[in-house]
């Protein structure tokens, strides 16, 4: 409660006054807030950098470590088919080309509409 007593007090004619309360502020949010752990660990794993490939650095090759490249890239591609999978557009278009395909299956249809654009081109 103090401490809004004293922000409120400060004068903030100036640039910089307002950027040192909005830093305060923010401090002060992250004082009374956890942050959330960063789990970029899991994502990276233990593989080699290509940095220290290049700079001649020695490294174990061994298959563990193609085996967490495999399961990313297997991840990714389900990733990207379920993505295709659940566009509404691509369910959109994928129903437009099932009912062509079965308007063209169909030799009724097939000679309705034959005989429909000969007497517009009439």
């Amino acid at each position: 409660m103090s401490m809004r007593k004293s922000i409120a007090q400060e004068p903030t004619g100036t640039m910089y006054d307002e950027q040192e309360r909005q830093k305060n502020l923010r401090l002060n949010r992250e004082k009374r807030e956890p942050q959330e752990p960063r789990l970029e660990w899991i994502y990276t794993g233990d593989r080699t950098k290509s940095e220290d490939y290049l700079l001649g650095k020695k490294f174990d090759a061994d298959p563990q470590s193609n085996d967490i490249t495999e399961d990313n890239t297997t991840t990714s591609t389900t990733d990207l088919a379920n993505k295709i999978r659940e566009d509404p557009l691509y369910l959109i278009k994928k129903k437009e080309i099932e009912q062509k395909k079965r308007i063209l299956e169909n030799p009724v249809r097939l000679k309705q509409l034959k005989e429909l654009l000969e007497r517009q081109e009439s």
